[in-house]
């Protein structure tokens, strides 16, 4: 059996269908597996720790994204957690959980022999990733302006229709970027077309990971096995975060 490098996308709770994806892919012992960020909150009150254990049986390395930046900053700073999703994330997590995660940060992993970078959201165009306000990996797929010298104004786009032209900020001649795969979850891509982009100019592709498992769509992997490059998925049983929280605000 060949080693598979693995990186889940936006997991967001959904322990059932991690575990169902994490089965379809056979993981072993061999394997590399990462999830690119937000994997803990949104699926209910209680999802938090299932995933966690689920992350420490099979060893899975971990990306920040934006949802956990969010917390560990309010954390760290005594601020009060408002966030329904994120209170009961926190809650739900142990000593042992919580300990865990203040001490996973990492915003980017690059695989320099397979030429593979994982973040949450994309990258900076202009910017090396290591050089890069670890927010803007965070958030840059939905353009948050993090003034970046005002550099990042310019990449700002209609939320709404960014899933129609997503990352051709790279198609830019003045990006530094060549010769990569770039693998992100963050904005949900729900059409199979959107997932994949290719730059062949420039030898980049860029693999989407979030298609909605939070909200009843798929649970999705990006695979490298024996130099090829494919996604698996899952389909979730349920919207989740409508059960768990949008349900309760619209009946109160």
């Amino acid at each position: 059996m060949t080693k598979k490098f693995i990186a889940i996308g936006d997991i967001h709770g959904v322990y059932k269908e991690l575990q169902k994806l994490l089965d379809k892919l056979e993981v072993s012992d061999k394997d590399e597996v990462w999830a690119v960020g937000d994997a803990f909150d949104r699926a209910g009150p209680t999802c938090a720790m299932k995933v966690y254990e689920i992350f420490q049986k099979y060893n899975i390395n971990y990306i920040w994204g934006n949802h956990d930046g969010e917390l560990a900053f309010k954390i760290k700073s005594n601020i009060p957690v408002m966030k329904p999703w994120y209170s009961d994330w926190w809650n739900n997590f142990n000593t042992e959980a919580k300990d865990w995660f203040l001490k996973s940060e990492k915003y980017y992993h690059y695989d320099q022999e397979k030429k593979i970078l994982l973040t949450h959201a994309g990258v900076y165009p202009y910017r090396h990733w290591t050089q890069t306000d670890p927010r803007v990996l965070c958030t840059i797929q939905c353009m948050t302006p993090w003034n970046e010298k005002n550099e990042f104004d310019k990449l700002r786009m209609d939320y709404s229709n960014i899933a129609n032209y997503w990352p051709k900020w790279l198609d830019d001649e003045k990006s530094m970027y060549n010769d990569i795969n770039i693998v992100f979850g963050h904005t949900r891509h729900d059409l199979p077309h959107d997932r994949i982009y290719d730059i062949p100019s420039r030898n980049i592709k860029c693999y989407a990971t979030d298609w909605g498992a939070v909200r009843g769509l798929d649970l999705a992997a990006f695979v490298w096995e024996d130099g090829v490059c494919r996604f698996e998925s899952v389909k979730a049983e349920k919207d989740y975060y409508y059960e768990s929280y949008k349900k309760k605000k619209n009946n109160s």
